[in-house]
C-alpha cells in the first residue's frame, strides 16, 4: 500500500484507524475500523450515500460500532493492520489505477 497515492480524506481515515483500535480495545485493525473512520469524518461522503439509499445513518453507524464492540479485546500490545483490511486497501489502489485515477479517494 502506497499512502502517498491516497487523497487527504483517505489519509485522514487511515490515520484514525489506530485511534479507533485503541478506543475499542482491538489489536487487529480491520475493515470495520475503516468504515467507522469514514462514517465519522466531517462532511462524510459515506453517510451522505447511505442517506441517499434511504438507510438510517444512525442505525448504520450503531451497527458498525456494535460490530467493533464484538471484536476481540486486547490490553496492551501494538495494533496492526489485519489481512482483510490490507487486501481492501491494496485493492482500492488497483481499482483507482484501473479507473485512471492517480489517487485513492474515499469513494
Amino acid at each position: 500500500m502506497n499512502i502517498s497515492k491516497f487523497t487527504q480524506k483517505s489519509i485522514q481515515a487511515v490515520n484514525d484507524l489506530e485511534k479507533l483500535a485503541y478506543e475499542y480495545g482491538n489489536q487487529e485493525i480491520e475493515q470495520e475500523h475503516l468504515l467507522l473512520s469514514l462514517l465519522r469524518q466531517e462532511d462524510s461522503l459515506i453517510l451522505k450515500l447511505i442517506s441517499k439509499m434511504e438507510i438510517d445513518p444512525k442505525l448504520f453507524l450503531n451497527g458498525t460500532e456494535q460490530a467493533l464492540n464484538k471484536r476481540v479485546k486486547v490490553s496492551g500490545g501494538q495494533p496492526y493492520v489485519g489481512q482483510y483490511l490490507n487486501k481492501a486497501l491494496v485493492s482500492a489502489e488497483d481499482v483507482a489505477r484501473q479507473m485512471g485515477d492517480e489517487y485513492v479517494s474515499v469513494e
